[in-house]
């Protein structure tokens, strides 16, 4: 995928397998740029699903990523380039639960999405 209209492609590879995903479903995703130098353009775990916006950081496109938290929860990151690689800049929570003054949960057809930090690596 050429994500910088460059012409230079870039390799994505993420695990599907159950001893690269813990089972759940959230595997290890990986960029490489394909031509030389090769490096290492991203390499990030906990991926259920991603997709790349249509803005873009320093030429690249900006790239989200969500992993399955359960079955009404996820976290949403938000990668973008900074002139070398991929790396994190926004956190979000995304869950399709909310709860009454009771306690009892109850479903949204929409989720919610709540900006949280970002973990420190």
């Amino acid at each position: 995928m050429d994500l910088n209209n460059s012409g230079v492609p870039a390799v994505i590879i993420q695990g599907r397998t159950t001893c690269l995903c813990g089972g759940v479903g959230n595997c290890s995703f990986s960029i490489f740029q394909d031509v030389p130098p090769h490096k290492t353009l991203l390499y990030t775990d906990m991926v259920q699903e991603f997709h790349f916006k249509g803005t873009r950081t320093n030429g690249y496109r900006d790239l989200v990523t969500s992993t399955h938290g359960s079955a009404f929860d996820s976290e949403l990151r938000v990668f973008r380039f900074d002139g070398t690689r991929y790396a994190l800049k926004e956190c979000y929570d995304q869950s399709y639960i909310w709860r009454d003054k009771q306690g009892n949960p109850h479903t949204m057809r929409n989720p919610k999405t709540t900006p949280e930090p970002c973990p420190q690596f």
